[in-house]
């Protein structure tokens, strides 16, 4: 008698890393080629993450665990980092350290939605939003953008149809458009989000990457939403495997629940060296 498969063997691949594991595949049979696939920063992370990384090694608290929500030094020093880049007060409890932002998606999902709820994203999109999505039992509701509209979904079009959606995920700058919004259009949806029940949970992974002021958060105008971040991008740490979130005061107890039940806590260590790339906006501002 054939053994059960779970459904998730349906769920589409992230094609990027397929194409980034074909790609590893051919350099090691001496194929010289680039790699176009995933985003992955040129230059390394700053020279005082390695440096802390490295004075960290001998100490051997620095091998074990921290705690679900991460270490109280890292959280603290990111709310100091949203005081310094966007004169906004969050309280470091909110802030949650996970192993990567995908696994933050992943405790957003799981903490704000149940099996069967709907998350509207804007497509084009970030495909892994979709397929965890699918992988969780949550049902993605597709709003196609376009150029004419800066990339923005409708959501007026929305309430005309009475098709109002559990949750809105989308992203600023955006993957794959690059598009970056205005204060004002940020201000709009989250207002959107508030007057019609709808859980905003804001990507601000690429956070950093644009030209001129400072891409403005989510947090400016909203204490609902879910905010993901990264040290894969602007920090230039994509294999520290290093994320984080800030969380609605609501949504905290449940996401710590989750985290210590799924991956325990981030990489110590990682955490460790991490809080020294606060100390490198210049270095890192050079990269753009």
């Amino acid at each position: 008698m054939a053994i059960k498969i779970s459904q998730a063997r349906e769920i589409p691949a992230f094609l990027a890393m397929q194409v980034m594991k074909r790609a590893n595949e051919m350099q090691a049979d001496g194929v010289d080629l680039v790699h176009l696939e995933i985003g992955q920063p040129s230059t390394p992370p700053p020279a005082a993450v390695l440096k802390a990384l490295e004075a960290s090694l001998p100490q051997t608290s620095s091998h074990g665990y921290s705690v679900g929500m991460g270490l109280p030094s890292l959280r603290q020093r990111i709310s100091v980092h949203y005081q310094d880049w966007y004169k906004m007060p969050v309280d470091w409890q909110r802030i949650a350290i996970t192993p990567g932002s995908s696994l933050g998606f992943a405790i957003a999902f799981l903490s704000a939605f149940d099996k069967g709820d709907r998350i509207a994203i804007a497509t084009p999109g970030y495909p892994a939003y979709l397929n965890l999505m699918l992988a969780l039992g949550i049902t993605p509701q597709l709003l196609p953008a376009r150029a004419a509209q800066n990339w923005m979904p409708d959501l007026d079009a929305l309430v005309e149809s009475g098709d109002i959606p559990d949750g809105l995920l989308l992203a600023s700058p955006a993957n794959p458009t690059g598009v970056v919004m205005r204060d004002d259009e940020l201000e709009a949806v989250c207002r959107w989000c508030d007057t019609h029940g709808v859980r905003l949970i804001m990507d601000e992974i690429y956070h950093g990457l644009s030209f001129g002021a400072r891409t403005q958060t989510a947090l400016a105008y909203s204490n609902s939403a879910i905010i993901i971040n990264s040290f894969s991008k602007y920090f230039c740490m994509t294999g520290w495997r290093l994320g984080w979130m800030v969380l609605p005061e609501d949504l905290v107890p449940t996401a710590e629940i989750l985290a210590q039940n799924m991956y325990i806590s981030a990489a110590t260590i990682n955490q460790l060296g991490a809080i020294a790339a606060f100390d490198c906006y210049d270095e890192l501002d050079q990269h753009i």
